[in-house]
């Protein structure tokens, strides 16, 4: 696989949204796309759901004490803005690479243990 850089605009997360780190990757990921959005508009947007992270964002990105919304809950949104979305959930890193190389299109990742994790060259 040869290796490349995306021209991915580059957010800061804070200081308006302390834990809304998924919405502001996705706005990156999204204003790549073309999209007119911005971080703030899509928190507000988003899902929430009180207990459920795959429904939507628990807690408040907005403040400290946040938790997470994970990718099923923001497929819808960013179908909204891109006109399609494809949850990658539970794949591994290497289909994660080949799929990045097939398409070019930047993907938002969600990383729990990096014991796996090489990062792709640049």
């Amino acid at each position: 696989m040869s290796s490349y850089k995306l021209s991915i605009p580059v957010i800061a997360q804070r200081p308006e949204l302390p834990t809304g780190c998924e919405i502001t990757a996705t706005t990156m990921m999204l204003q790549y796309a073309g999209a007119v959005v911005d971080k703030v508009q899509l928190a507000h947007e988003m899902p929430y759901h009180p207990t459920d992270p795959n429904q939507g964002f628990v807690g408040n990105p907005f403040t400290d004490d946040g938790d997470s919304i994970y990718p099923s809950a923001l497929t819808d949104l960013v179908t909204t803005y891109a006109g399609n979305a494809v949850n990658l959930s539970g794949q591994p890193l290497a289909n994660l690479k080949q799929y990045l190389s097939a398409t070019g299109h930047p993907i938002v990742i969600w990383l729990v243990n990096l014991t796996d994790f090489t990062p792709m060259p640049y």
